[in-house]
């Protein structure tokens, strides 16, 4: 593998640690308070009062910054799947912030996700270059569709709550909010293309930063949500969303490489290996919280 991809990989896997420990510091407050509301957006105004929910933003500001330089580094095809790893960390420290033990399928996940990250970064030993910056349209694009998908997200999810359905409103919620976190990840991928040390204002007069904020405000909103409902069902969910949509944008609209020949055979069992990590944590998690 070249300097340049193992500098965004390993800015990848650091950010992804940061990825995973915020929200379980966020879910610790989120719930001390009262049940959200339609996008969460007042709940989020509440839990920016208190300190160890604005502690864990802290440690998200600090994952985009490491994920925009991977992305300035490395292909999406790449860099999104290697940010599943925060739900490694998500459940390590979510399990002790919940009491919560990890079953041995638990274990065998983040096994999977190990050993799904190590095949990636085989796959990838070659050369590969990032693909092409997106339009502005399809920024634009890019935030519609979040607003569309978290409006219908908050919406049903919000219906689930009144009937009782916390398991499924959670999923709902969490869905929706990975598919925003997806959508930003897009724009942090044009942050860590486009940004020019020299002219740093220059993103300023494009879509990019207003994309970003506007798909992660919706995304965050929709995860305080889910993590009231149900945290540790809310995030695998999430991670899992946010890691592979970025893979299929990347790959179909932007041009970003995806390994041919039996190294594609390996990059697809790659990420099969990532997403059934995931999912197999999300099992484990999911039965952890119906024994509680």
């Amino acid at each position: 593998m070249s300097s340049t991809l193992s500098a965004g990989l390993t800015a990848a896997i650091a950010g992804a640690v940061c990825y995973g420990a915020a929200p379980a510091v966020q879910a610790v407050a989120a719930r001390r308070e009262v049940q959200g509301e339609g996008v969460g957006a007042r709940l989020t105004l509440r839990l920016a009062r208190r300190p160890i929910w604005l502690t864990g933003m802290a440690i998200d500001v600090g994952g985009f910054a490491l994920e925009a330089f991977a992305f300035s580094r490395a292909p999406a095809t790449l860099v999104a799947p290697v940010m599943a790893c925060d739900m490694i960390v998500f459940v390590l420290v979510g399990s002790w912030l919940f009491r919560e033990r990890l079953s041995r399928l638990g274990l065998f996940g983040i096994g999977m996700i190990c050993v799904g990250v190590i095949d990636l970064g085989l796959v990838f030993s070659g050369k590969h270059e990032p693909g092409a910056n997106a339009s502005n349209a399809e920024l634009l694009f890019f935030l519609a569709g979040a607003v569309g998908v978290c409006g219908a997200g908050a919406l049903i999810g919000s219906r689930a709550i009144a009937a009782g359905r916390a398991a499924f409103a959670a999923g709902v919620f969490a869905v929706a909010s990975g598919i925003a976190f997806g959508l930003a990840t897009m724009a942090t991928r044009q942050v860590g293309r486009a940004f020019d040390p020299g002219d740093p204002w220059q993103l300023l007069a494009t879509p990019t930063p207003y994309v970003l904020a506007g798909c992660s405000l919706l995304a965050i909103t929709l995860t305080q949500r889910g993590l009231q409902s149900n945290p540790l069902l809310t995030f695998p969910i999430v991670s899992a969303v946010a890691a592979m949509l970025p893979v299929g944008i990347a790959a179909a609209i932007l041009d970003d490489q995806v390994p041919g020949g039996l190294r594609r055979l390996a990059f697809v069992v790659a990420l099969l290996l990532i997403a059934g990590g995931v999912a197999l944590l999300g099992r484990d998690r999911a039965a952890a919280e119906q024994h509680t």
